[in-house]
């Protein structure tokens, strides 16, 4: 059998394959070729169109009907043979024992071993739509602070007010928009894996916006459908051309609201312009920094120390008395990067500082030392 495939799709569909070994299907009675891929925390599954057949190639009606390809190869010498490749359109033939890469200026030959289990298929009143850019924006706002590791803070947290990950010395806090009735998602609650985490905005970036054009009209942006699904064992994200099954993460989750929900009795809160802030840290070669102020407009001061001496930054910003608070920089840097033009800061001896700009909200631990 021979299935044609637009190379670059094909290439970035496998190269989200999370597992050792890649299955590659086809059907006699689809115009799609079914790829997927399976490891310990998630099954991502991808559906590419076939190229149109040559009307040289068109079977007659008295003709058999076409074979279809099933095969499984390892996952990474896939991946190496398809980035040789060079052409538009690749032509994906198989023996009993070799899988066949061919295009007008390259080809490869890989061998058939390996098995991949099945995936369950979702049936259409478990389907959820989801805006798709929010739900990437969560998981590009808490990326940072995701915790990895056999603790039961790991991963990233769904949850109705939002996404969440928190290593224990921060807390990334995505809310979701409650002004479109797409982004809002009750249902949505479970933790996925550090890894498949990434795989989910990987292929949620992929899919950004398509344009349409109609007669007499100007071009529009038009947004592909993102749907979810919730099952005992799985968290599903399914988009037009990938769905991605994510492992459950043990419960329960961190108590990540007694961190994000704290009121400190002796907290300075202050609102600043997040630029200048984040450009400052950002030139800091130091670990640690200590922020103070003297009140008034006397700014916002960075104290810090390197090897060679000591320096000190100030940032405008109109705010109360703030005694030294020590904090780990690279830990603010990642916080300040997911806040808008303006940042809320609420700073405390006793409680974890925290950021607030639109949805975004962040909690860091000071540092002891």
């Amino acid at each position: 059998m021979r299935a044609v495939v637009d190379l670059r799709s094909l290439t970035v569909a496998v190269s989200s394959m999370p597992g050792e070994y890649t299955r590659l299907r086809t059907s006699a009675t689809s115009p799609d070729i079914t790829i997927w891929s399976a490891s310990l925390s998630a099954i991502v599954v991808s559906t590419l169109p076939l190229s149109a057949p040559s009307p040289l190639s068109t079977p007659s009606p008295l003709s058999a009907p076409p074979s279809t390809l099933d095969v499984t190869v390892p996952t990474s010498a896939l991946q190496a043979a398809l980035k040789a490749q060079r052409g538009d359109d690749i032509t994906i033939s198989h023996t009993p024992t070799t899988l066949k890469l061919t295009t007008p200026h390259s080809n490869a030959e890989i061998c058939i071993v390996g098995s991949v289990v099945n995936y369950i298929p979702i049936t259409d009143e478990l389907w959820r739509d989801v805006d798709g850019d929010e739900l990437a924006q969560g998981l590009r706002s808490v990326e940072a602070a995701i915790a990895t590791g056999d603790v039961n803070n790991a991963g990233v947290r769904f949850c109705p007010e939002g996404v969440i990950a928190t290593d224990t010395c921060r807390l990334h806090w995505w809310r979701w928009d409650g002004g479109g009735e797409a982004a809002l998602v009750p249902t949505l609650l479970g933790t996925i894996h550090p890894d498949t985490a990434a795989i989910v905005l990987s292929t949620l970036t992929r899919q950004g916006g398509k344009t349409t054009k109609g007669r007499g009209k100007k071009a529009a942006p038009e947004q592909p459908r993102t749907r979810y699904a919730t099952g005992q064992r799985f968290i599903v994200i399914d988009t037009p051309t990938s769905r991605v099954y994510c492992r459950r993460l043990p419960e329960p989750w961190a108590p990540w609201e007694r961190i994000a929900k704290r009121e400190a009795v002796d907290a300075v809160v202050f609102t600043l312009s997040t630029k200048p802030l984040l450009d400052a840290l950002r030139s800091i070669l130091a670990d640690f920094v200590a922020l103070s102020s003297d009140g008034g407009d006397g700014g916002l001061r960075i104290d810090y120390a390197t090897p060679t001496g000591r320096g000190r930054l100030v940032v405008d910003a109109s705010m109360p008395i703030l005694p030294p608070i020590r904090h780990r920089v690279r830990y603010l840097v990642d916080a300040l990067a997911c806040c808008g033009d303006e940042t809320t800061m609420t700073v405390s001896a006793s409680a974890a500082t925290q950021f607030e700009s639109g949805r975004f909200v962040a909690c860091v631990m000071f540092a002891v030392g």
